[in-house]
């Protein structure tokens, strides 16, 4: 006989699993968010893709106009995004979706490939930004990005980002800003971003990828004195995986010091001189708080040393040429 606590396991793992497994559709402003109209399919097109499970492409609208959408199961107890999208039809008046389901077999798990939006249920701490969906759509090539923050107080954008193909989009940007140092909210404003349209407000991009969804934090320690010092942060936008990220670009390519994806003899140059100083600088406030330079982009196993251990990550680097 089984216990009653097994029993109220299996049960709610069949409600987890019966959940997860539901009909998804596609619905918005294009069939009045009503249900049955648009049923996503699962899908292996993008097998490459993390967890590419289903897809849908609208039809019959209106070239270069935009629509807000979300994809749901029947009851609405999952959807993605939040916020809801906002999406352009491309020039035969189309949008492809993509929903990425991270609850396989109905097990609760956490998208854990360094980008937002995440959500991990063994955590209470960490925000439901993504419900374990992620929605993510083929890119309609009617109009560009840009990344727009509060380090220059949203006046204007601080990066013009580059097609990178398949619906990928990224900037390097060196942040000068006025915000004060911080390693977290008790120090004073995080740095914060949004991806929009290329000179327009009315679509953008936060941290569910939905159109009013909260801005991106940056909250890589030190994040502010990072950008006062200009260390260059690269802005990633993927479309079709319905995800971004904000890096610190010594995370992306350590070995390009000077940012310029390929790593050469500039920045060999660089790795000389740091590799002469042999210890990353101190950071003081007073003669009480110091700390160890987070900005040591020489450092690229982050020891607090400029030493033969960097200079092989470095060599390797550098015979690879070109940035990942």
């Amino acid at each position: 006989m089984l216990h009653r606590s097994c029993l109220s396991a299996l049960a709610l793992a069949a409600a987890l699993s019966g959940t997860a497994q539901g009909q998804f559709y596609v619905r918005g402003q294009f069939n009045n968010w009503t249900n049955a109209t648009q049923p996503m399919t699962p899908t292996s097109a993008f097998p490459g893709y993390l967890n590419a499970s289903h897809q849908y492409t609208v039809t019959g609208l209106v070239p270069g106009q935009a629509y807000e959408l979300k994809a749901t199961i029947n009851n609405w107890n999952r959807n993605a995004p939040g916020s809801n999208a906002m999406v352009v039809a491309n020039a035969s008046g189309e949008i492809t979706v993509f929903l990425h389901d991270n609850w396989p077999g109905g097990v609760p798990t956490f998208f854990d490939d360094g980008y937002e939006p995440v959500w991990d249920s063994t955590n209470p701490l960490l925000p439901a930004f993504s419900n374990g969906l992620r929605l993510g759509y083929a890119d309609s090539g009617m109009h560009g990005w840009e990344v727009m923050g509060n380090p220059n107080g949203w006046a204007a954008p601080l990066a013009t980002m580059t097609s990178d193909g398949n619906g990928r989009y990224s900037a390097v940007v060196r942040i000068t800003t006025n915000l004060p140092f911080v390693g977290n909210s008790t120090f004073g404003p995080i740095p914060e971003y949004k991806f929009r349209k290329a000179g327009d407000w009315s679509i953008a991009i936060g941290r569910d990828f939905g159109n009013g969804a909260p801005n991106l934090p940056y909250v890589f320690p030190q994040a502010s004195y990072e950008a006062l010092n200009g260390e260059p942060i690269r802005f990633e936008l993927d479309l079709p995986m319905g995800r971004t990220r904000i890096a610190r670009w010594s995370m992306v390519c350590p070995a390009d010091l000077n940012a310029d994806a390929t790593v050469d003899d500039a920045d060999f140059v660089a790795f000389a001189t740091g590799y002469d100083q042999l210890i990353c600088p101190l950071v003081c406030f007073d003669e009480f708080f110091c700390y160890q330079e987070e900005f040591c982009p020489a450092d690229l196993n982050h020891d607090a040393f400029v030493d033969d251990a960097d200079f092989v990550l470095f060599a390797t680097a550098y015979n690879a040429l070109l940035c990942p």
